[in-house]
């Protein structure tokens, strides 16, 4: 599942895409393949923005049908996504021209998926023995994967014009869309939130006209429910022991693109400093400590950069006060995550090894983790993604320690702050 779901993702992003909302309270609309017959309501621009809204959504139903007409035949191939909190349920059904004869053949997969703070797994079937298995995986489904592109939509509203024959907004051109190839856009509302997104396209090509729609189908929003499949054998605790490819993934940047990351320190003990890294929704927040007015007092202060109004900006708080906007940031949240990571780059995977009585991967007299020294590193793993990197220094006899913890891994949530921005020029960088 995980290739045709990525391949999705990144159609959808890309070449012709659009993304999913959620809809929800008593009108809420239900799945159904007479798509025809959604009727929008008609809203406000404040509805209609409210309607792509999805910080809150964690239980709803995605349906996504790709569909081709040629010469009169028209195929459906779809795909359907059940987000239940921590746990995922993902259908997809194509059609397969390579095989002999290149006569088509229709190929249903399915997956479960359940998300933990640092270990999440994949559940696959099994359809010699008809049994369930799961696996380790950092890969899973995210409603952010499927509402990214949203924004312009929601920001497109003078785009729209309702029209009652189609029962719903209908627009020819989206300003600042990822896509100009479609004749028509469609959007319907029902109770509040967004029901249907369609995009449709045609061609002539000698004759032969041939269509395209890709449509977006939200329901269930809340009552969505995915029960995990028995697994054969039971379910084991995994082994914090991972392969070299493992590895590697395990420390690759799209490993951290949702991630909460805790810094301590010996030095340090009282004050844990927090990294949180959503590259996905482009924002990242770090706390940071310095000291107060008192000769002995320390004041924390919080940071968040994100992109508003098409801008990278930087907030901050401090001591818990009030957020305020501070103005236009140096750098991206994707420049800061790799500067905040940049460490883990030179721990490889020959240069440790693997301690079974600890569960974990130690490496003695290892250099470029604390400025010329050396130091002993630790690794943990939990379901093949980095649980800790610990970093253990011994100078003039004084041993110091310093641990990374890499935590909600997929499921880190920052809130941008409700200030107002005024303009400010972005300041010359020393």
């Amino acid at each position: 599942m995980k290739k045709y779901s990525k391949i999705v993702a990144l159609g959808l992003s890309c070449a012709m895409a659009f993304s999913l909302a959620a809809c929800g309270g008593d009108d809420k609309p239900q799945g159904t393949p007479d798509l025809d017959n959604v009727k929008s309501e008609q809203v406000t621009e404040a509805q209609w923005k409210s309607a792509f809204d999805f910080s809150q959504v964690t239980n709803v139903t995605l349906k996504n049908i790709e569909r081709m007409t040629v010469a009169g035949v028209t195929t459906d191939e779809f795909s359907i996504t059940k987000f239940d909190g921590d746990k995922v349920y993902e259908e997809a059904q194509w059609y397969d021209s390579e095989e002999v004869g290149g006569a088509p053949v229709k190929v249903v997969e399915k997956a479960y998926y359940s998300i933990g703070e640092t270990e999440s797994f994949e559940y696959s079937y099994d359809d010699d023995t008809k049994t369930w298995s799961k696996e380790a995986t950092t890969w899973y489904p995210q409603i952010s994967s499927f509402t990214s592109s949203l924004e312009a939509i929601a920001n497109a509203y003078n785009s729209f014009t309702y029209d009652a024959s189609k029962n719903g907004y209908v627009a020819t051109e989206i300003p600042n869309f990822v896509s100009d190839e479609f004749d028509t856009f469609t959007v319907k509302i029902v109770g509040g939130k967004l029901s249907v997104a369609q995009m449709d396209m045609s061609v002539n090509e000698g004759g032969i006209i041939s269509s395209a729609s890709m449509i977006f189908q939200i329901y269930d929003y809340g009552t969505t429910s995915v029960t995990l499949p028995t697994v054969s054998g039971g379910d084991e605790t995994p082994s914090g022991k991972v392969t070299e490819a493992q590895w590697e993934a395990a420390f690759a940047m799209d490993a951290f693109k949702n991630v909460t990351v805790t810094n301590r320190s010996s030095e340090m003990e009282s004050y844990v400093p927090v990294f949180k890294i959503d590259l996905i929704n482009d924002v990242m927040y770090q706390t940071m400590y310095r000291g107060g007015d008192g000769e002995s007092s320390i004041s924390m202060v919080e940071y968040i950069i994100a992109y508003v109004d098409g801008e990278c900006r930087q907030f901050r708080c401090e001591d818990g006060k009030d957020w305020e906007y501070v103005g236009l940031a140096f750098d991206t949240p994707q420049k800061f995550a790799e500067s905040m990571l940049s460490n883990l780059s030179v721990l490889r995977y020959e240069d440790f090894t693997y301690i079974s009585e600890a569960d974990m991967y130690v490496a003695e007299n290892m250099s470029g983790m604390v400025g010329d020294g050396e130091a002993t590193v630790n690794i943990k793993f939990k379901a093949a993604r980095v649980d800790y990197v610990e970093i253990i220094t011994t100078v003039n006899g004084q041993t110091e320690s310093y641990r990374m913890t890499f935590s909600n891994y997929g499921t880190t949530v920052i809130q941008i702050p409700d200030v107002e921005i005024t303009d400010v020029e972005k300041p010359e960088q020393k």
